[in-house]
């Protein structure tokens, strides 16, 4: 038991094997998503945001499948030794661009709200320079909220004698157990109730709110008789459709992830079921941008038209 708890690597490779398989997944269906919307352009504040959304998560796949790739490697070659630079640089990244893809489904909630709610005013609110500028202003929000947790760690060297096996641990540099303890509990509940909490709870108000004008406007076209004013609403509910879902996947996983990282420091257990708790984290993280572009293939004519249009033409 004490040396299975010791060996993290040879117990987790085929935990790791299969979130780099959904990374790799999610990196290929991002580009994809990137030069799609890219080709629709950038004058639709929903096209920007999921332009940013789909950047975010290449960010976040990318650095998973680096940050992971040791951790395969080491279990069978213990001499290679680069995870110290992969955590030490790109998880970074890695936490900020999940963060900040879980505040933009948030923000794409509440724009889609706005659209089906108030649709003659939503383009003079939301235009594409604002929207840009928030977006800009969300990224630098997101380094300042997590960086206590980025510029207190300190690599250390640890070996263990029983295997021989060598690995670099995180530790807090020059703070007292108070302090120490005070750090985690600002990033599990205070970071975690903006990037968790808030995108949860406003995900699930712009859904409901959402969902009942959807309702709506459905009743109202069994009363409508002109085709074209038929065809445009049915086109608004779609659309709405689509991105009610991925907001609502994204709600799910703010739920299980937040659950998970809270639990550990809670019931206070030990290193291992905080890495397993970690783990599982990370491949909902993974799902969730690899589902994304699953959605917009089901769900979007417009996206599928533009993916034949650039892909499939001889």
């Amino acid at each position: 038991q004490s040396q299975f708890r010791e060996t993290p690597f040879s117990s987790r490779v085929l935990i790791n094997c299969f979130t780099e398989f959904l990374a790799v997944c999610g990196i290929v269906g991002n580009i994809l998503n990137i030069i799609i919307l890219s080709d629709h352009g950038f004058h639709d504040t929903t096209n920007i945001l999921l332009t940013s959304l789909a950047s975010d998560d290449l960010i976040c796949c990318l650095t998973e499948v680096i940050i992971r790739l040791p951790y395969i490697i080491t279990a069978y070659f213990q001499e290679i030794r680069f995870f110290l630079f992969c955590r030490q640089y790109l998880v970074i990244l890695n936490y900020l661009s999940f963060s900040q893809s879980q505040l933009l489904a948030a923000v794409i909630a509440v724009e889609r709200l706005a659209a089906v709610w108030f649709p003659f005013l939503v383009s003079r609110v939301f235009t594409p320079r604002r929207m840009m500028s928030l977006i800009i202003l969300l990224h630098v929000i997101t380094f300042f909220f997590h960086s206590p947790g980025f510029i207190t760690y300190l690599a250390i060297q640890k070996t263990f004698k029983k295997n021989n096996v060598t690995t670099y641990h995180f530790v807090f540099k020059g703070l007292k157990d108070a302090d120490i303890q005070a750090i985690n509990w600002y990033l599990v509940f205070f970071v975690n109730i903006i990037y968790s909490t808030l995108p949860l709870l406003t995900i699930l108000v712009s859904s409901i709110l959402i969902m009942i004008k959807m309702f709506i406007i459905t009743k109202e076209m069994k009363h409508l008789s002109a085709s074209a004013v038929k065809s445009k609403k049915l086109k608004i509910i779609k659309a709405t459709k689509m991105l009610l879902v991925i907001c609502l996947f994204s709600f799910s996983v703010c739920i299980v992830t937040f659950i998970l990282d809270i639990v550990p420091l809670l019931f206070e257990l030990d290193n291992y079921f905080r890495v397993v708790c970690l783990d599982i984290s990370h491949i909902f993280y993974m799902l969730e941008m690899v589902l994304n572009f699953i959605i917009y293939v089901s769900m979007s004519s417009k996206f599928v038209q533009t993916y034949r249009k650039l892909f499939c033409t001889r």
